[in-house]
């Protein structure tokens, strides 16, 4: 039981709001009210309704017949009026009158012996303008089975200026009559507007093309009348080429009778007092009954030397207001095709095979790419294509494209860095768009830091820049201090370093390389530990073409964050020849140049993934070779009868060629013993003394010239040095040698002997190549390794 009552609540409930959807607010349901869907119109002077009230009685006896009883007031808004009303036995009658009524069914007679409409409310300034209508039912309905129905037909309307919102009809009964009170309306009243829209924006070139279609769509009818459409400078409507195609209200021979009541004109002028080109578009035939739309489309000419790039705007009235004041209908650009690329990969220097984003080219118009044309894609020097790009087409059918196997770009030339593919056969229709994706490239250990852009050339219509990626070195090197060394001296301290990967993973499970400069080398191997990340290294170790210069540091598993290797404990033994200033460490090795590692490298030349100092070598201040003048020329000096003296020979005041570390000339034979690192020397047993000690330098044996030249028995003041020429001459009464500094030969006479070493200066002394030097002079000569000893030997 409660579930019945329940459902006849629901029932009641249902009901009354479908009266409240059907019909408007009544005082008493005798009659409905049904409306059809109100119009849209504009404001001003009488508008085109063209609507139906259909009122319906709720029995067959709603109507008595009683016309003092079943009577009821129609009436408009204030300000609204018609000025005629009738009753009508057929629909086709009814637009003869602004509003008119027909007896529908239930109710027996003609309509005009059926129902009175008479006008009521006369406007008191105009007498023949009514505000409304009464409708009197004078039959019973009750003879009838079919419910009683009249319908009303609301033809046209006034509507005053400014009059916006619903048009309401306002029904009052008179007491018990079968009409039913109530509000129904009939209209909308809104701003006549065109809505202005461009189908398509194409892109234009220099030249002709078509524009269009361009859209212009009533929001009631009548709205349209004309529409102007005025381009920028150097844009122009090409005469005679407007294409109109109408719809709805606004199509041709729209009632049937195969007339052109809704013909348009179109004009094309420049407007004088702008210079610009206006299309204008002129309904010429009656207003529309129902709201349209036209669809335009007409050529334009583009003068390339007066049109601005970008974006054609046209500036847009008309009769109504237009929702738009100005239209994009197309754009032009002197760039016929873009090149764009997706967000850059991160990219890290001496890896392979690393990922760079995809490649769009955009046709902005048909055809811009031109068939059977190569398009080019370069990659700078430093770095190499390692999976060639795949290249498609998307978004046309005609566009299309030769590649290599697998859609692949097809490798150019022999250095790795260039591909390309071909334009087979240009788009038409639609602007076309290529994709070049899925590319790897491999990048040179000292890539330059910043954006990997890969240069697209050819004939075939495309050129441009795209940025594929973001170039990173692969690690950074600090020294944590400067310290100064000074020459011939071992074991002294170098600052610490630190190596620190650019991200997780950039070390590889291999070696880095630390290399040191040449006569400096390690005294011990120093510490190595990681301080960052989880890097794990095994032993390191040095090695290289002499020993100490390289150190070894074997990465065992990379680190999932950046790592830092640590160097402490750097110890250096500096040479005697080591090179003054800044001492250099360059590192490298496969863990981190893996674009070099094995037989075939990438990128020769280019090892080292980064540099550092942590140490400076002191130059020395060295006074003239031997301390001699230098102030006259070899050729004189040799000429002269009484040659020239230097310091530490008879005859100049200084008693060097007295002391042991000058023998005394002899032409007897010779037994010459010079020890490394010693400043002693030996002739036939006798001990001499030197300023500097020989040394070993690649190899090769170095001593003083002016002591090795008196061991051989060439007097002092023979001994001769040119400072211009920064050359020196030895010579007895049968050779004369020559010795330039930084040659690697020596000169007996005019004759040139070449040597493997060139003679320098060190510690104020000519430093020459023992073996080349005594072998000028005839001698032999002989290298001891176990006692580190050179031994010469002359026969006279």
């Amino acid at each position: 039981m409660l579930f019945l009552k329940s459902m006849r609540v629901v029932a009641t409930m249902l009901v009354c709001f479908l009266g409240c959807l059907l019909w408007t607010s009544q005082a008493r349901a005798d009659t409905y009210y049904r409306v059809d869907t109100p119009p849209t119109v504009a404001d001003g002077d009488f508008q085109q309704i063209n609507s139906k009230i259909t009122i319906e009685g709720t029995t067959t006896s709603t109507f008595t017949g009683d016309s003092r009883k079943d009577r009821a007031e129609f009436r408009l808004p204030s300000g609204f009026y018609i000025t005629t009303a009738g009753t009508v036995d057929n629909i086709d009658d009814a637009p003869g009158f602004d509003i008119a009524v027909r007896v529908a069914q239930g109710l027996e007679g003609k309509s005009k012996d059926v129902v009175d409409i008479n006008l009521i409310d006369p406007s008191s300034s105009n007498p023949n303008h009514y505000r409304g209508f009464e409708l009197v039912v004078k039959k019973s309905s009750a003879s009838s089975t079919s419910l009683p129905q009249l319908v009303l037909y609301i033809n046209k309307i006034y509507v005053p200026r400014g009059a916006s919102g619903n048009v309401v009809l306002r029904v009052d009964r008179s007491g018990n009559s079968g009409f039913s009170s109530g509000n129904l309306t009939v209209a909308q009243v809104a701003s006549q507007r065109l809505d202005i829209s461009s189908e398509k924006t194409p892109f234009l070139t220099s030249g002709s093309q078509t524009v269009g279609p361009i859209l212009v769509t009533e929001n009631m009818p009548g709205a349209f009348k004309y529409i102007e459409l005025t381009l920028p400078a150097g844009y122009s409507w090409i005469p005679d080429t407007a294409t109109i195609n109408p719809g709805l209200g606004l199509t041709r021979d729209y009632d049937g009778s195969n007339g052109n009541e809704r013909d348009y004109t179109t004009a094309y002028f420049d407007e004088k007092r702008y210079g610009q080109s206006v299309l204008r578009v002129e309904l010429t035939g009656a207003a529309s009954v129902v709201a349209g739309t036209l669809r335009i489309e007409c050529g334009v000419d583009v003068d390339e030397g007066k049109a601005a790039a970008g974006s054609i705007i046209a500036t847009v009235e008309g009769s109504a207001k237009p929702s738009a004041k100005t239209l994009t209908i197309g754009n032009f650009s002197e760039q016929k095709a873009t090149v764009t690329a997706d967000s850059p990969k991160a990219l890290y220097g001496g890896l392979l095979g690393q990922e760079i984003a995809d490649i769009t080219i955009s046709e902005l118009v048909p055809g811009t790419l031109t068939g059977e044309r190569k398009v080019t894609l370069a990659l700078p020097s430093w770095a190499k294509w390692d999976v060639y790009p795949t290249v498609q087409v998307q978004g046309v059918t005609e566009l299309s494209i030769i590649t290599g196997q697998d859609e692949k770009a097809t490798p150019m030339g022999s250095d790795g860095n260039m591909a390309q593919f071909v334009i087979d056969r240009p788009s038409q229709n639609d602007a076309g768009k290529i994709i070049i994706k899925d590319a790897k490239v491999n990048v040179q250990v000292d890539a330059p830091a910043g954006d990997l852009k890969v240069n697209l050339l050819g004939s075939a219509g495309v050129t441009g820049d795209a940025t594929v990626g973001t170039v990173k070195p692969p690690l950074t090197i600090t020294a944590k201090s400067n310290p100064s060394l000074v020459h011939g001296r071992l074991n002294q301290q170098a600052g610490d370093i630190d190596i620190t990967e650019a991200a997780g993973r950039v070390f590889l499970a291999q070696q880095i390389w630390v290399d040191f400069p040449d006569r400096v080398s390690l005294s011990s191997t120093p510490q190595v530990k990681i301080t960052s990340g989880n890097l794990t290294i095994a032993q390191v170790y040095l090695t290289g073409e002499r020993e100490k210069r390289r150190l070894v540091i074997p990465i065992e598993m990379a680190s999932t964050t950046p790592g830092t290797i640590s160097i402490t404990d750097i110890f250096y033994d500096v040479g005697n020849l080591a090179a003054d200033g800044d001492v250099v460490i360059h590192v490298g090795g496969p863990a981190v140049n893996e674009v070099n590692h094995g037989s075939f490298p990438l990128f020769v030349a280019h090892d080292w993934a980064g540099s550092v100092v942590n140490a400076n070598i002191q130059a020395k201040t060295t006074p003239p070779p031997d301390g001699a003048t230098g102030d006259q020329k070899l050729e004189d000096m040799i000429g002269e009868s009484d040659l020239v003296k230097e310091p530490g020979t008879p005859g100049n005041g200084n008693a060097e060629a007295d002391t042991p570390g000058a023998p005394t000339p002899i032409t007897q034979a010779r037994n010459i013993l010079f020890f490394l690192g010693n400043e002693t020397y030996r002739v036939n047993g006798q001990t001499y003394q030197m300023d500097v000690s020989p040394y070993m330098d690649n190899d090769r044996v170095f001593i003083p010239l002016r002591y090795a030249g008196m061991a051989l028995g060439i007097q002092p003041q023979n001994i001769l040095w040119d400072g211009e020429k920064q050359a020196a001459a030895l010579y007895n009464q049968n050779t004369l040698i020559r010795v330039n500094l930084g040659e690697n030969a020596l000169y007996r006479f005019e004759t040139k002997i070449e040597s493997d070493a060139a003679a320098h200066l060190y510690s104020g002394r000519i430093m020459v190549p023992i073996r080349a030097l005594a072998t000028a002079f005839g001698a032999n000569v002989e290298w001891d390794a176990g006692n580190q000893m050179v031994k010469i030997t002359t026969n006279s």
